[in-house]
């Protein structure tokens, strides 16, 4: 088993890159990198989770994990919003 920072947790569950490596400056000011960087890190999640609605056969178990992607796609939605100011609540 590997660390992970490699991408593999000790139980053999892939991690997402976006949750290995940080992509950007802890210190940056720059709130568009660290929203893009989460957006990144949403997109994968989004991703393992619908691929994991796939490999499991309980029925209530796919509903959350399909509802927990919805979710994940509307939150990855409003930081979209906020980085083009389209929402009165983010516009400058």
């Amino acid at each position: 088993m590997e660390r992970i920072g490699s991408g593999l947790l000790s139980a053999g569950v892939e991690v997402p890159k976006a949750f290995c490596h940080r992509r950007i400056m802890d210190n940056s000011n720059d709130p568009r990198q660290h929203t893009e960087h989460i957006k990144t890190m949403l997109d994968d999640l989004i991703s393992h989770v619908r691929q994991d609605v796939d490999k499991i056969d309980e029925p209530r178990a796919q509903v959350l994990f399909e509802t927990t992607a919805e979710v994940l796609t509307g939150l990855k939605t409003a930081y979209e919003h906020y980085e083009s100011g389209t929402e009165v609540a983010f516009r400058r």
